[in-house]
């Protein structure tokens, strides 16, 4: 199976539990668990990758970075949902 095929066969499951993913960090992230936040951040990046979502990755991984440090989130979660709108088909938007 190719990644086009991972992709083609996954992608509306992934953009779903990635939302819900940053939807749960944002709410860990109010509530200033940022352990929990860096947690789901961790296993998001670790699903882009699966799926060749390089760029996607790249801004998890900062983010997840930056709550591990305690530093501030709301800009870097931003910037996540950026990369996934890119990576979402026009139908699930």
């Amino acid at each position: 199976m190719t990644i086009v095929d991972l992709r083609a066969k996954f992608l509306p499951k992934f953009v779903d539990g990635a939302r819900e993913r940053l939807a749960r960090g944002r709410e860990q992230l109010a509530q200033g668990r940022t352990a929990a936040l860096a947690r789901e951040l961790e296993a998001l990046a670790a699903e882009a990758i699966l799926l060749a979502f390089h760029e996607l990755a790249r801004a998890v991984r900062k983010a997840e970075q930056a709550a591990r440090a305690g530093r501030d989130m709301t800009a870097l979660l931003d910037e996540v949902d950026r990369a996934l709108a890119r990576i979402t088909p026009p139908q699930t938007r």
